[in-house]
């Protein structure tokens, strides 16, 4: 709906810009530009607060962010939010009148209220995945700790499990591998400061995710072994 108010948006510019500016077609053509302009800034500015209202509920919903990470998160929120509500209000007291100069003004302001907004959305969202992944590296320490377990209680049963420590072995090793691939991203992220630095991020966050699903793969191996020795042990 936005994309299509912002291409009548742009018909009116053009419609206005190549008329005569004398004739009473043009005046009205003119009249109509800026109550468009007025209106673009009003559903941007509906546009902005969904998504803020979108990420609120992401906030909500993380699990693994602290306390205090996500008190953090929510008072930027809420601080861009005022912004944004006397953005608003100040577009709602302009009258159909307003000057050249005030709708540009008004343009400029929203715009770089929005670039703001997606600074800082960025910045949460980030942090977001990042304790989501930390809860991920957390879930393979566990794990291997629980293999390492299973390992012990067939031991004790006089079962052989050279093939099950070999497996566990190249698990620790992945997971470690998993902790300096995480502790990378975490330090990618806090030092981006633009797109390009972002990009790496981003790069440094695929290769991370092609980790797990190796180590997922490894620990179907361990599961699928220790079956194959607890069937053996049984029969």
């Amino acid at each position: 709906a936005l994309q299509e108010h912002k291409e009548e948006f742009s018909q009116m510019k053009k419609a206005v810009a190549e008329c005569d500016t004398e004739a009473e077609e043009c005046k009205e053509k003119k009249k109509n530009l800026k109550r468009g302009v007025l209106n673009h800034l009003l559903k941007t500015s509906d546009v902005i607060s969904a998504s803020l209202e979108k990420l609120q509920n992401r906030i909500d919903a993380a699990d693994g962010l602290s306390e205090e990470d996500k008190a953090e998160a929510v008072s930027k929120l809420a601080a861009l939010e005022e912004r944004l509500t006397a953005q608003k209000e100040g577009v709602e007291t302009l009258a159909e009148d307003a000057t050249a100069e005030e709708l540009r003004k008004s343009i400029q302001d929203l715009k770089h209220l929005w670039q703001d907004i997606r600074k800082e959305q960025r910045s949460i969202i980030a942090s977001l995945l990042r304790a989501k992944e930390d809860r991920v590296v957390e879930r393979h320490d566990s794990l291997s700790s629980k293999m390492l377990l299973k390992i012990e209680d067939l031991q004790e049963k006089g079962v052989d499990t050279a093939k099950l420590e070999s497996i566990v072995e190249r698990y620790q090793t992945h997971v470690n591998e998993i902790h300096t691939e995480h502790d990378k991203i975490k330090e990618c992220w806090n030092s981006a400061e633009d797109d390009e630095a972002r990009k790496e991020c981003k790069e440094d966050r695929k290769k991370f995710k092609e980790s797990l699903s190796e180590s997922r793969s490894i620990l179907k191996e361990f599961v699928s072994g220790f079956k194959d020795v607890r069937t053996t042990q049984e029969g």
